[in-house]
């Protein structure tokens, strides 16, 4: 069930890379999937890399079938050439709550994930999975808001270097899709 939910969410962040979403014409404001109005998703992050968060397209999504119970939030922004997301994963049926994050592969007791993604280029690209953390979703229904923070790792495949970041005062308020 993790690696379903960890797929949906990478499959939900290359989404916001290949600009699925419509811009509406009129006034040029960016889009979720459907056209799908972008909500608000902030963080700061420190450690490997500094930046302050703030999504230019953000929206959210929730399942709550017999196979699949979820909460995803996704946010992605641009900074020059380099391209962020930041995803949250909850794998718990849509609920107001306080949730934990943990490893996306091999946290059994955690109720879902965080993930951040650095992308430089289509082969240049890193990605920090959640290692610690939580997030406390305050309304559910056609939006999600909430607070967030946890922090992530990763293993430079060349050099097998663990980078860390934490992220923190994470605010998302988001409209929802289906």
């Amino acid at each position: 069930m993790k690696k379903t939910v960890l797929l949906s969410s990478l499959i939900a962040a290359a989404m916001l890379f290949s600009n699925c979403g419509d811009k509406k014409k009129s006034n040029n404001n960016p889009t979720g999937p459907g056209g799908v109005t972008s909500g608000s998703f902030k963080a700061t992050l420190s450690g490997d890399v500094n930046l302050s968060f703030n999504a230019i397209t953000a929206y959210g999504h929730t399942s709550n079938t017999e196979t699949t119970k979820e909460m995803t939030v996704v946010g992605e922004m641009t900074a020059g050439t380099v391209k962020y997301s930041l995803t949250l994963s909850i794998d718990k049926a849509p609920a107001t709550g306080n949730y934990t994050l943990g490893d996306a592969i091999h946290a059994e007791d955690a109720d879902g994930f965080g993930i951040f993604t650095v992308v430089r280029s289509e082969s240049d690209f890193d990605t920090y999975f959640s290692a610690t953390g939580t997030a406390q979703f305050t309304t559910v229904g056609t939006t999600l808001k909430g607070t967030f923070s946890f922090t992530a790792e990763f293993t430079d495949p060349e050099t097998f270097e663990t980078k860390q970041i934490t992220v923190a005062s994470g605010t998302f308020e988001v409209p929802v899709y289906n």
